[in-house]
């Protein structure tokens, strides 16, 4: 893998041609360029996050590498000019963004529709100017340096997306999207749930909230099929009202020391809870206080005991 962005150009003609920013090899092949030591291929570059472009001519080129370099800087004078132009090329293949170089948004044009892509933009303190496309399929966006989600707008609709806001210290502002199927949300750094507004339904994916060590204000999706929960920070069940129905998933409780006030789901099919701090009576103590549904498991979480058929009428628990 190439260093993004990278590109050819012409150290004749000056022309520039992009496909994927992260491969000088795969670019040659989907444009079915020509490189090699004859005078004035095609000559690999890279306009990196910094703002610095390096291009690689020959010796027997019509223009040297430093000609090439100017002349790029000239028709975009910073990274997001480019990217913006290279975003729009119907050439372009979507693939990872590393832009964790990039302190502002502003004037930085996203693809409008994304599948498989990876957006990293960890280096952003703000919101301020960033667009997000509409639509994301299956892909990852890297925000983990927004200490505030104060006009941040994410799609409305997310389908196998992760999403890394572990910065925020406030869910102030932040509006998630409400049909997120398959997601990973990461907001390991809210110390409160104050404010969040997490889908009322989630099938497949993860909710990772480990850094919120009160429980107080935290409204779980009702119904979650094959979900994780991760609330490691919380030393205390007080105000948790863990989902009543969940097929398959886990609940990570790893905190937890005492068991007190902790309802465990009535309906589970397939899940298991993760209860690290609390000793083996405490959980055979928790099983037996939630209808013996519940049995600790070899590696000491707690799972859902799955019933079977039996030879007689009615069903039975293993």
């Amino acid at each position: 893998m190439c260093q993004f962005a990278s590109g050819f150009i012409n150290p004749a003609t000056m022309v520039v041609k992009i496909a994927d920013l992260n491969s000088h090899s795969e670019t040659l092949r989907v444009l079915n360029l020509v490189d090699g030591n004859t005078p004035d291929g095609w000559r690999e570059f890279h306009y990196l996050p910094t703002g610095e472009v390096e291009v690689r001519c020959l010796s027997i080129d019509t223009h040297t590498s430093r000609d090439c370099e100017a002349d790029i800087k000239v028709r975009w004078p910073r990274i997001v000019d480019f990217l913006s132009w290279a975003f729009a090329q119907t050439e372009y293949v979507c693939g990872w963004i590393y832009l964790d170089g990039l302190t502002s948004a502003k004037s930085l044009v996203l693809p409008q529709k994304m599948d498989g892509c990876r957006i990293r933009l960890n280096g952003l303190t703000s919101a301020k100017g960033l667009v997000l496309p509409k639509k994301m399929d299956c892909c990852w966006i890297y925000l983990n340096g927004l200490t505030s989600a104060k006009g941040l707008v994410l799609p409305q609709k997310m389908d196998g997306c992760w999403i890394y806001l572990n910065g925020l210290t406030s869910a102030k502002s932040l509006v998630l999207p409400q049909k997120m199927d398959g997601c990973r949300i990461r907001l390991n750094g809210l110390t409160s749930a104050k404010g969040l507004v997490l889908p009322q339904k989630m099938n497949g994916g993860s909710i990772g909230l480990d850094g919120l060590t009160s429980a107080k204000g935290l409204v779980l999706p009702q119904k979650m099929n094959d979900c994780w929960i991760y609330l490691n920070g919380l030393t205390s069940a007080k105000g948790l009202v863990l989902p009543q129905k969940m097929n398959g998933g886990s609940i990570g409780l790893n905190g937890l020391t005492i068991a007190k006030g902790l309802v465990l789901p009535q309906k589970m099919n397939g899940g298991w809870i993760g209860l690290d701090g609390l000793t083996s009576a405490k959980k055979e103590a928790l099983c037996r206080a939630n209808g013996s549904l519940w049995q600790v498991s070899k590696d000491n979480g707690l799972v859902r005991k799955m019933p079977k058929k039996t030879t007689g009428r009615g069903r039975e628990y293993s």
